[in-house]
Order: C-alpha cells, then sequence, then structure tokens
C-alpha cells in the first residue's frame, strides 16, 4: 500500500498516533499519494480529496463573510502546497469558491503568502504620500 509506503509503517495505531502527535508532518506526505488515487478513479482517494475541498472552501466562506465580500468584487488567492497538484481539488475548491463569492476573482497565487503580503506592501507604499519635514 502506498499510503504505508510513505509513511514507512504498516501499523495503524503508529500512524494514528503520528497524525495526532503531529498532522503537519503526516497529511503532507499522504496529500501526493491521495491525489495519485484519485487521479486514477479510487473513489475514496476522490472523497478524501472533495472533503478537503469543502473544508477549505468553507475557511474561505468565514473569511468572506467576515469581510462581508460576499457580493463585492475582489481577488480571492489561492495559496499552499495542495494546489495545482490535483486537478479534482482544484476543480471542487473553485466550484465551491464561485458560490461563496461569485464576483471573486479566483486565482492561484505562484509565490509565497509571505512574498505576495510583502509586494502588497511595497506597492501600497509606493502610493503614499510621504511628509517632507
Amino acid at each position: 500500500n502506498k499510503i504505508y509506503d510513505t509513511l514507512g509503517t504498516s501499523d495503524p495505531d503508529q500512524i494514528a498516533q503520528r497524525i495526532s502527535e503531529n498532522p503537519d508532518d503526516v497529511f503532507p506526505k499522504l496529500f501526493p499519494v491521495v491525489a495519485e488515487a484519485a487521479d486514477v478513479g479510487d473513489s475514496a482517494a476522490r472523497e478524501i480529496l472533495i472533503t478537503a475541498a469543502g473544508a477549505l472552501a468553507h475557511l474561505a466562506a468565514a473569511v468572506v463573510a467576515e469581510l462581508k465580500l460576499a457580493d463585492e468584487p475582489f481577488v480571492l488567492a489561492k495559496v499552499g502546497g495542495v494546489f495545482g497538484k490535483s486537478a479534482l481539488l482544484d476543480s471542487e475548491v473553485d466550484a465551491q469558491l464561485a458560490r461563496i463569492a461569485p464576483n471573486a476573482l479566483i486565482e492561484r497565487l505562484n509565490v509565497s503568502a509571505a512574498r505576495g503580503a510583502a509586494e502588497i506592501a511595497r506597492r501600497a507604499g509606493q502610493s503614499l504620500t510621504w511628509p517632507s519635514y
């Protein structure tokens, strides 16, 4: 099984313990395995990706609602290592985001979130008029 090979163990209890102790060490390693299985039609893998897309869209919906952007035009940038690696996940997330914020331009950010934020800050700083002393 590719999951066991990827994690280096076939002991479900050890896998569960690793997930509970450090999920950020486990799930990024498993994502490519699940995405590959979904691409070849594995129904369980497809369901995992569809559920993950729903969870990601739910997080975005909370931010959109908090910022009152549901009916506003804005750029909604998808950021993170899962995007651009699974056509199924990307299309599911895009479809759900389009329902949440129908006027949003949904794009994948091709730089890190930190670099993107720095670029926005740099551009904002250029448009400011600084007082002269």
